[in-house]
């Protein structure tokens, strides 16, 4: 069993082949290859004695019929990329990065944290298959932007309204002011899981035009900037 950031808890059930990931707050997603596995697996998370899990009761969120062989070369892949990227992103010049070049000195200390970080692992991956000058002028010359912005919804941002609501009206807020700047914000969807609400959006921008000034929105101080990535790496597949 290991436990990755914020409570997050990942583990294999290996009698019956089936791997678990639970969220703090108990939600849970079970990847199986047979139904039995899935049926028993479900029987020991529940079960009245010896209880897998520190909380009283969860919610399953989703069954996931994925085969094991892919969930377990997946975990490995990200094993692989993670102490990787360690290595790289603790080299010379990835900490030499400018990151002034790109981010504007009067960016929030969250903004700032949040580009540096997506520029510091996208610009890592390039240079494990180029040469850092070429990983440069690589990254800087992407156009198509990746951005999420989530918040953990409470009541009192809109006191009379619902969850549903509270969503619809802050994503309409949100998107209406990043469609009027000129990095042509398109939104690519959103996630709500009951209590808290990301939204996915593309933009274009390019690093070596200078640095990347976010327009400010409705209820700033509630959102956190949980992603910046080139479109590519999150839609690898995509045109």
């Amino acid at each position: 069993m290991s436990e990755t950031q914020k409570g997050h808890i990942t583990c294999w059930l290996k009698e019956y082949k089936v791997f678990v990931e639970i969220s703090p707050k108990g939600k849970v997603i079970v990847y199986y290859g047979r139904h039995d596995d899935r049926s028993n697996a479900i029987r020991i998370l529940l079960g009245s004695e010896k209880k897998l899990i520190a909380c009283d009761d969860f919610v399953l969120v989703k069954d996931l019929p994925r085969t094991l062989k892919a969930v377990q070369e997946g975990i490995e892949a990200n094993l692989e990329d993670v102490i990787d990227l360690e290595d790289l992103i603790n080299s010379e010049p990835i900490r030499n990065l400018n990151y002034d070049n790109y981010i504007l000195p009067t960016a929030s200390p969250k903004t700032y944290k949040m580009v540096s970080e997506g520029i510091s692992k996208y610009l890592t991956k390039l240079v494990k298959t180029y040469k850092y000058n070429i990983a440069v002028e690589l990254m800087e010359s992407t156009t198509e932007w990746i951005v999420t912005f989530g918040m953990e919804i409470t009541e009192e941002i809109f006191p009379n309204l619902t969850y549903v609501e509270t969503c619809d009206k802050l994503t309409e807020e949100l998107t209406s002011v990043l469609e009027r700047s000129h990095y042509k914000f398109v939104l690519d969807g959103d996630d709500r899981d009951g209590e808290g609400l990301s939204v996915r959006y593309t933009f274009v921008w390019r690093p070596s035009d200078g640095p990347i000034e976010l327009p400010k929105f409705p209820y700033e101080e509630y959102w956190e900037t949980l992603e910046l990535a080139p479109a590519k790496e999150i839609y690898p597949d995509s045109d």
